[in-house]
């Protein structure tokens, strides 16, 4: 069943967010995010360009998910999405929102936990991918919503690698909201 596309803007609108970002891809996250209008936007950004994206972009900008302003933004939210986070997050506050936690992360189906792009490359793969999934206590073990790959040009190092995901990145993000704004939850492969 097809949900009404005027519907699932106004859903993404009422969405409230806590997002942990950074670097590029995580700087991408909070322009999707901001530019679908949701409200409640809280970031937690773990570097000065994400901490600077935030401020410009009009969203409450901290540096750890520890501040206690964070735990209160997580209690009031539908969920918590980490694009290139860099703090694991507690089953404590994992439980606060809503809808849990979301969570993009390159070469999933491979590659879970920390360094894949350094993995990634050193396997000789020509091909990597995102990947959406839901947070559980295990890290990247939770239910997959939606992974794309692409076929990697430029590998001379991980920042070139994840400046060709970039867009990938994004493409996820919004898949997976729009899947789980219509509480669809697929596990897919690359």
């Amino acid at each position: 069943m097809q949900k009404n596309p005027a519907k699932y803007e106004e859903d993404i609108k009422m969405l409230r967010v806590t997002l942990l970002a950074g670097q590029e891809v995580g700087r991408g996250a909070l322009r999707t995010l901001t530019e679908l209008g949701v409200s409640g936007r809280v970031v937690v950004a773990y570097d000065p360009e994400t901490m600077l994206w935030g401020r410009r972009y009009g969203w409450s900008v901290y540096r750890t998910i520890s501040h206690p302003a964070v735990r209160i933004a997580l209690a009031s939210s539908d969920i918590l999405i980490s694009v290139h986070g860099r703090e694991i997050v507690s089953d404590e506050l994992l439980a606060l929102p809503v809808q849990g936690g979301l969570n993009l992360h390159p070469c999933l189906y491979g590659y879970p936990g920390s360094d894949p792009i350094g993995r990634w490359l050193q396997s000789g793969e020509l091909w990597a991918s995102v990947g959406a999934h839901r947070m559980t206590t295990q890290i990247d073990r939770g239910p997959r919503i939606y992974e794309e790959g692409i076929k990697i040009i430029d590998r001379t190092d991980r920042a070139s690698v994840y400046r060709q995901l970039a867009p990938v990145y994004e493409r996820v993000l919004r898949i997976a909201l729009n899947r789980i704004c219509v509480w669809e939850t697929v596990d897919a492969q690359c």
